[in-house]
């Protein structure tokens, strides 16, 4: 849903990506085509829960403490009345690292 946005979407992580090793801060990108307009706010989602932050969000995020395992992301654009827009959501993976001499 893009509501009066030509973009919104979540570059970073791709898509089905795997991070190994995981690392100890995850960057979340979003592609926003026009910027974001007066009266609107970007929310991002983790695991089906809001990210609580200090201030509002941009397009660049930086998460900390992220377990191993799968999860998924989906970012929101909202006014007053709710929600204008939503990304698709995006799945990835934190894995440990593999042993010397083992290829993925």
């Amino acid at each position: 849903m893009l509501g009066p946005y030509r973009s919104f979407e979540i570059v970073s992580p791709e898509s089905n990506q795997t991070l190994r090793p995981a690392p100890p801060s995850l960057p979340i990108s979003l592609l926003l085509d026009p910027p974001l307009m007066v009266g609107h706010r970007l929310e991002l989602w983790l695991d089906g829960m809001p990210i609580e932050t200090e201030g509002p969000i941009g397009t660049q995020v930086s998460l900390r403490g992220l377990s191993l395992g799968s999860h998924w992301a989906e970012a929101r654009i909202l006014d007053a009345a709710g929600i204008v827009a939503r990304s698709a959501p995006v799945t990835f993976h934190l894995r440990e690292p593999l042993p010397p001499g083992v290829i993925p």
